[in-house]
């Protein structure tokens, strides 16, 4: 139709002629030659006229680049019937090709023509199986239904709407003009796929016949909404018309269609999160609705560090799974999932608990590593997962620290003492009421020396220092390097009772290493006395060299 309206309204009178000494048939004008009428909405005549053929004579574009095709016109209104036109127009030479073939160019070439906004279902059966796709409603999320139920890939979903929306025949047909496959010799080859519309009491099915040769590059297909209608669907993207899919791009294996990430979560949903591995101790994580992230540690409930938990949560939901080992496991134990050396466990406000069971597989010979997998518990599916994806599930306390390494009040502070290498020792007083500093060097008086504006950034960096990264407590490179510290940091602390009562001083020690060119920046926290912070500080820390950069200042002016 597009071509039509581009033909018709860019035809241009180049000459005319005299009806009364010509022949119509001269000019393939004669009755039943090529009418195009076109009206409005209220039944008034836009356009009236009739096609002939092509004339012999080419007259030059408008820039003379190219000669364009010429072409006999004759308008059907009785008062302008006595002229003969000949003009030019887009596409004058394929004009004709339109209306041959008992007009099939006008017949839609899509088999199918849906939005997926109206379906509910849509089945793909063949002789070995059958896979529905379906949702309760149309405000619903789709889900694989058929042959079990399993969480759906959007994106392939969508595609595959796309895809089948997007088919375009090669050519349409009428169906007395083709013989089509027996019963005998095709359906049990037939593919079938059917749409279903929520308001609609009956399918819409397309039936894919199996090509009579091998490398037919061609599929004979039916709709049943057409079912006067044969298409001839291309099989291969080199036969399909460019910009459209072919048959063999249809992503239509359960496989290709069900999700393939482990679980799928609503992560404002989520209550509590509970990680358990094999000799390692709990980690709990919890929250209130729409309150922070809090994890469980042996002095109580601290926040928790949100880039763990991004990790998690993207394991667990966006991580491809490596492949669909069954969806009918009987016996675990192949799978190192009847003792699974993990646990996670998602529970929701809404009650709904989903627990993954992840295991490592028995050594075979030809694997030079046991494979992981994992399932949702009480589910016969089993995935293979990736080593990548358990290295982002976070299984230590440690781990789940926010990147602050101590916060100290700086009213509380009674004393720094500062001892780097090569360099004498520094001890800074600070009354943060009176807002007063006092410093000795290498125990000497230097409080007139003292640059205050520097003391204060150097205080406010090291009472809200951040770790870089936690490494934790057993971390050989570091343990090694802290025996021989760069830096020693003593920050000795007043701790007050309930009633307000100053109760005791802590010394709060920062050691800081550096490696060759301070590439990385190994350090550690111990208090003295060990109080309830022991297991909190147990872990190594790197520190970036801004930090290191801010807490090296130099004090003195």
């Amino acid at each position: 139709m597009k071509a039509i309206f581009q033909f018709t309204s860019g035809l241009i009178v180049k000459d005319v002629i005299d009806r009364d000494n010509v022949e119509l048939d001269d000019f393939t004008l004669e009755e039943g030659s090529i009418r195009i009428t076109m009206s409005d909405n209220d039944g008034r005549k836009l356009c009236d006229y009739n096609i002939g053929r092509t004339t012999a004579w080419k007259i030059p574009s408008d820039d003379g680049k190219i000669m364009q095709q010429t072409i006999f016109i004759r308008l059907a209104d009785k008062e302008k019937k006595n002229k003969i036109y000949i003009c030019t127009s887009n596409a004058t030479a394929a004009i004709h090709s339109l209306f041959s073939s008992n007009f099939e160019r006008f017949r839609d070439h899509h088999p199918l023509h849906f939005s997926p906004k109206f379906l509910d279902k849509l089945s793909i059966q063949n002789e070995e199986s059958e896979i529905v796709i379906s949702r309760p409603n149309l405000n619903a999320g789709w889900m694989i239904t058929k042959p079990d139920e399993l969480q759906i890939d959007t994106k392939a979903t969508k595609q595959l709407f796309i895809d089948l929306a997007q088919l375009n025949a090669l050519k349409v047909e009428d169906r007395s003009s083709v013989t089509l496959p027996t019963a005998a010799a095709g359906d049990s080859q037939a593919q079938e796929i059917a749409i279903h519309f929520a308001d609609q009491a009956e399918d819409i099915t397309m039936r894919i016949y199996p090509p009579a040769k091998e490398d037919s590059k061609i599929a004979l297909v039916t709709v049943s909404d057409r079912p006067d209608t044969v298409f001839h669907l291309p099989l291969t993207k080199s036969a399909a018309i460019p910009g459209t899919p072919s048959l063999a791009l249809l992503q239509l294996g359960v496989n290709d269609l069900r999700s393939k990430n482990m679980v799928s979560l609503d992560g404002k949903q989520l209550k509590t999160i509970i990680i358990r591995s094999d000799g390692l101790q709990d980690i709990l994580l919890q929250r209130e609705t729409q309150s922070a992230w809090k994890v469980r540690n042996l002095d109580g409930w601290r926040p928790a560090n949100t880039d763990t938990l991004i990790r998690l949560i993207t394991a667990a939901t966006q991580d491809k799974i490596v492949n669909f080992t069954t969806d009918a496991a009987t016996d675990l134990s192949p799978y190192g999932l009847d003792q699974p050396l993990l646990l996670l466990r998602f529970k929701s406000f809404n009650g709904q608990t989903i627990t993954i069971a992840i295991g490592r597989g028995a050594q075979k010979q030809e694997d030079q590593n046991r494979k992981l997998y994992a399932r949702i518990l009480d589910r016969p599916n089993i995935w293979e997962i990736s080593n990548e994806t358990l290295g982002k599930i976070a299984l230590h306390p440690w781990q789940w620290r926010t990147s602050h390494a101590w916060h100290i009040p700086d009213v509380d502070i009674k004393k720094i003492i500062i001892h780097r290498k090569k360099e004498p020792v520094v001890e800074l007083t600070y009354n943060s009421f009176s807002d007063a500093w006092t410093s000795k060097t290498g125990g000497q008086e230097s409080s007139t020396r003292l640059n205050t504006d520097r003391a204060k950034l150097f205080l406010k960096q090291l009472t809200s220092l951040q770790a870089s990264r936690w490494i934790g407590p057993m971390h050989r490179g570091a343990m090694k390097a802290i025996e021989s510290p760069d830096t020693v940091i003593k920050v000795h602390v007043q701790e007050f009772n309930d009633d307000g009562t100053a109760h005791a001083t802590v010394v709060k020690t920062l050691k800081i290493s550096h490696t060759s060119g301070r590439l990385i920046n190994f350090a550690k926290i111990d208090s003295s006395p060990v109080g309830r912070d022991r297991d909190h500080e147990a872990s190594y820390f790197i520190l970036s060299p801004e930090v290191i950069t801010k807490l090296n200042v130099n004090l003195f002016e």
